[in-house]
């Protein structure tokens, strides 16, 4: 791996947890993540433009895909917004980047491709449990299971399971997208980000526009936190893109999906530096667990 994209994988994860420690500052509402979303697939639009002759193609295509993963981006978006009104960045962060991989595991198994599922993941995944089981604690008297029966541990479920569907589903529609335009996968993967984006955006204002109070909460989100909304957005879509491109960069796909993980522990980090967030022995030991397993996961 070089070091052109161990540098692009580390900046990844910084703007990765640099978005979501705005998003906790914000205490986000579905409104704020749809104007976020929107912001990141008109930056993407030009790739659309570029592609124009493809696209239809693509659609035909992939459409039932798009339609799965805005259903999953927009479980992610709203659970991630709740949890971020409701808990700290250091415990909702690790919580959610670290159950997605093991429901990826989980559907895997369900769907019948374990043979798929290197040594790596059969030794992280458990490490990570562990690691989750942890996090939630303050102090090792609280390890009862309505410890765990709360919004700040529920909520990063929900968000990790969201995060799950939407990986499986990509997975499938970048490699449709790459067979249908005959791109490279670096190439169709971006292609697939800006029809992911907006496929995301369609779900989210729709979900805003059926709530009671969606419209007005996305009336007050663009007239105060309109800004705030778009960097995150914008930020999180470089974030994407330094990762793509590290791909590019890299011989083993792996070794990318292993630095990555450098944006937990940075997460819990920034919770306590920059929020002021306690972060206990436990939560910490948790946190090393969390970020071991991921990258045993990710290093198959």
């Amino acid at each position: 791996m070089t070091l052109a994209a161990v540098a692009l994988v580390l900046l990844s994860a910084a703007l990765h947890v640099a978005w979501n420690l705005r998003s906790r500052q914000a205490r986000p509402t579905a409104a704020f993540f749809a104007i976020s979303i929107a912001a990141s697939a008109l930056l993407l639009t030009p790739v659309l433009v570029w592609h124009a002759a493809r696209v239809g193609p693509v659609l035909d295509a992939i459409w039932p895909l798009l339609l799965a993963t805005s259903v999953f981006s927009t479980l992610y978006n709203v659970a991630l917004a709740a949890a971020y009104r409701t808990a700290d960045l250091s415990l909702v962060y690790p919580l959610a980047r670290s159950l997605a991989p093991v429901g990826v595991v989980a559907a895997a198994v369900v769907l019948g491709r374990g043979e798929l599922l290197g040594p790596g993941l059969w030794l992280g995944v458990p490490i990570i449990l562990i690691g989750t089981l942890l996090l939630p604690l303050d102090r090792w008297a609280q390890f009862r299971p309505a410890r765990y029966l709360q919004a700040g541990v529920l909520l990063p479920l929900l968000t990790a399971a969201g995060t799950a569907g939407y990986t499986l589903v990509d997975d499938a529609g970048v490699r449709g997208t790459a067979t249908v335009t005959a791109l490279s996968p670096l190439v169709a993967g971006v292609l697939y980000a800006a029809l992911h984006a907006w496929a995301t955006t369609a779900g989210l204002v729709l979900t805003v526009a059926l709530r009671s109070q969606g419209r007005r909460e996305l009336r007050q989100e663009i007239a105060t936190r309109f800004g705030a909304a778009v960097w995150v957005g914008v930020i999180s879509y470089a974030s994407y893109g330094c990762v793509l491109v590290a791909m590019g960069l890299a011989r083993e796909v792996s070794y990318v999906a292993a630095f990555r993980q450098a944006g937990v522990p940075l997460s819990v980090l920034a919770g306590a530096w920059v929020l002021g967030e306690r972060v206990g022995r436990i939560r910490a030991l948790g946190v090393a667990l969390v970020t071991l397993g991921l990258v045993a996961v990710a290093w198959r």
